[in-house]
């Protein structure tokens, strides 16, 4: 109902849903995709129940995302369900990811192993090889991530894989089902005030004792050659 005049494209609506059911078939429903989307799907869900079209499922879309989503229902809007396209298909609030490889060992040449770290002001970074821990807890949910060393005896599920080595991809592919399937699998395991709009909760990260010591121990260690 891309109109000008969204009462017309309403009232137009009616009448072609009224010669669709002479012919035995139903309209399944209507489109707002501009304007004030709140106030014309009242007007729309009114005049298309007055003219007896309860069926007739109104459908909105665009620029939408979570937040307009979120106030569009607030404010009482009829809207049955929302076409989301460019913020699902972009990263609109995260357009770039900016990143930074920093040492955090040294393999020597005699088969050693020197951990590492850097200690400038609120650039600290974590030394050795590590891996990430995520603990579940009795009812399922997730219930904090441990960052520890690798190799470290931890009672968790470790996260990170090997997918390339020498500029080779070490796993195969998995397909978008999987994909799909994975993602919603671990949004389901986070607990709802992790997956509120507003005042959400800050999900517990933590170091692990074997990551602390060997902070602690490099902080002295640099201390005295200093």
């Amino acid at each position: 109902m891309d109109t000008y005049d969204y009462r017309k494209g309403i009232e137009n609506a009616i009448t072609a849903a009224r010669e669709l059911e002479a012919k035995g078939h139903k309209l399944k429903g209507v489109r707002l995709d501009s304007g004030d989307l709140a106030r014309i799907s009242i007007m729309a869900r009114r005049l298309l129940d007055k003219a007896g079209l309860n069926y007739i499922r109104i459908f909105a879309s665009g620029n939408l995302d979570e937040f307009k989503i979120d106030n569009l229902l607030k404010n009482g809007a009829k809207i049955d369900s929302f076409g989301v396209g460019t913020n699902m298909g972009t990263s609109c609030d995260a357009p770039y990811l900016d990143v930074i490889y920093k040492l955090s060992r040294i393999d020597n040449s005699d088969g050693s192993i020197q951990p590492v770290m850097k200690l400038s002001k609120d650039k600290i970074t974590y030394p050795g090889k590590k891996q990430v821990f995520r603990i579940r807890a009795k009812d399922g949910f997730y219930l904090k991530d441990i960052i520890g060393l690798e190799g470290e005896k931890i009672k968790g599920k470790p996260l990170l894989e090997k997918v390339m080595e020498n500029g080779k991809i070490t796993i195969s592919s998995p397909l978008l089902d999987t994909i799909r399937v994975l993602a919603e699998e671990n949004i389901r395991c986070l607990r709802p005030k992790y997956k509120k709009l507003k005042a959400r909760g800050i999900y517990p990260v933590s170091l692990s004792p074997g990551l602390k010591r060997m902070i602690e121990k490099l902080k002295k260690d640099i201390a005295l050659r200093n």
